[in-house]
């Protein structure tokens, strides 16, 4: 009974490589990307001065300044509140 495990000869990548019995098939970039920034925020959340500096001021900053300005648009057609978000 092989109880779903494969053979030590059979436990190889797609680029040939060996792979150890513990390794999973992995997801890709962007959920690989997207559980790191998970597990960072949850991490970081830990601490009350990263949430108010890193998220709250941000956000309000931009609420004040880039939400009122969001409609108007610079001459080479950038859009203010785009540019307002990202600098903040």
């Amino acid at each position: 009974m092989s109880w779903g495990r494969e053979p030590l000869d059979n436990l190889q990548s797609e680029q040939g490589r060996r792979l150890s019995l513990t390794a999973r098939p992995g997801g890709g970039l962007w959920p690989m990307l997207f559980e790191q920034i998970r597990t960072e925020f949850i991490q970081n959340m830990r601490i009350p001065e990263f949430v108010i500096g890193v998220v709250v001021i941000p956000v309000m900053l931009y609420l004040m300044f880039g939400a009122s300005n969001a409609g108007n648009t610079f001459p080479a057609g950038t859009s203010s509140g785009t540019l307002l978000m990202i600098s903040f």
